[in-house]
């Protein structure tokens, strides 16, 4: 498996641990900012989409914190 294939594979899993913990709205915009970042050709690898999962991991530690 190519290192970029390991990179997708891990922010998918990450992503998923996190999608009932973060509201719609955002889970939403992410899966749109990622289907427009594979529709314009670039890799679902790329720190780009590193950088939503963890903005979506600090929503979910956010939340968690709150309760």
């Amino acid at each position: 498996m190519s290192e970029d294939a390991k990179r997708v594979e891990e922010y998918a899993d990450r992503l998923t641990k996190v999608a009932n913990k973060i509201p719609i709205e955002m889970l939403e915009d992410i899966q749109k900012r990622m289907g427009d970042w594979a529709l314009s050709g670039q890799s679902m690898g790329a720190p780009y989409i590193g950088n939503l999962v963890k903005n979506a991991e600090r929503m979910a530690d956010m939340a968690e914190a709150e309760k």
